[in-house]
């Protein structure tokens, strides 16, 4: 019975000296606490270096001279090792090189030593792609069958040359968007040309879409288009036995180039005559008339898309 007991209670010394003696590879960790922070520069572009400050420090005062920070970096839930900072007494700088947008979250680790608590620190950084800014101007206003003019800028805020970037342009009128041919820019200068064929409101739209690093831009412009003028010109003159004798002239027509007179009494207005002139205007025949009391000949233009009415009248004596 004595054996027994004598047994049993060697096996609880052995097992108890088991707890107490640690394993020859296990790493004893102090209590003083350790304090760690990192300030990284917020937000940053795509392609532009992070720089972040870490820091670590002691309760106790302690150098922290040597001490290792892991550093590590998740980006779309993806967690990526960067290189250890062995610590100095005035603080140290890490450094990242985004390649594309989104956010960016860093967490330094200090293990701790024989003294000194573990320490965590962790920040997040929004990395955004590089403004981009676009200008675009036109002539303006216009004319109707007239040539618009205009001049494209495209610049980044990184100083990046946009030589090569692709412009898309539209024109919007009477609510119909019509797109117009992609610009790719040149060093030298960029410009667009349109040919409007009818007065109004026409907007334009130039889009960069961006790229990797730049961000997207537009910019639009607003040009007013107007009818020319034109000009009817007209000469009357009578003989005596009462025959009217006139000729007239058109200058500036487009798709309708009719010119029309007409005399006038104070009672009554009848039409004399019509001419179709070619594109442009021109002169019309030499045309005779009874008088019939007219004491006013009328040669008017209706105008087109491309060019305002216009008259000229010849009033008695002729």
């Amino acid at each position: 019975m004595r054996s027994r007991v004598r047994s049993a209670l060697l096996l609880i010394v052995t097992a108890a000296a088991a707890v107490l003696v640690a394993p020859p590879n296990a790493q004893a960790v102090g209590v003083v606490p350790s304090h760690l922070t990192i300030t990284p520069s917020s937000p940053s572009y795509v392609g532009h270096t992070i720089t972040g400050k870490v820091a670590l420090s002691f309760d106790d005062y302690a150098d922290v001279t040597g001490s290792v920070i892991h550093m590590q970096r998740t980006f779309n839930g993806e967690v990526t090792p960067l290189p250890d900072i062995v610590a100095t007494s005035w603080g140290d700088w890490f450094n990242d090189y985004p390649q594309a947008a989104g956010t960016y979250e860093y967490l330094a680790t200090f293990d701790g030593d024989d003294v000194h608590a573990p320490a965590q620190a962790t920040a997040t950084v929004t990395v955004t792609r590089v403004p981009s800014h676009l200008n675009l101007s036109a002539n303006n206003p216009s004319c109707a069958g007239c040539t618009i003019s205009g001049t494209l800028a495209l610049w980044f805020d990184d100083y990046v040359d946009a030589t090569g970037s692709v412009i898309h342009m539209q024109r919007t009128f009477n609510g119909e968007v019509t797109p117009l041919p992609d610009i790719v820019l040149a060093s030298s200068g960029n410009w667009f040309y349109d040919y409007p064929q009818a007065a109004g409101t026409y907007e334009y739209l130039a889009t960069f879409d961006g790229d990797d690093v730049h961000a997207p831009a537009q910019a639009t412009a607003t040009v007013t288009v107007e009818r020319r003028t034109s000009y009817v010109g007209m000469n009357v003159w009578a003989n005596p036995q009462g025959t009217l004798h006139m000729y007239a002239n058109l200058a500036g027509c487009h798709v309708n180039c009719e010119l029309v007179v007409t005399a006038a009494s104070d009672s009554r207005t009848w039409e004399v005559a019509r001419f179709t002139l070619p594109e442009g205007g021109g002169y019309t025949p030499t045309i005779s008339f009874k008088r019939q009391g007219a004491t006013r000949v009328i040669a008017s233009y209706a105008g087109d898309d491309w060019f305002l009415p216009a008259q000229a009248v010849a009033t008695a004596p002729f």
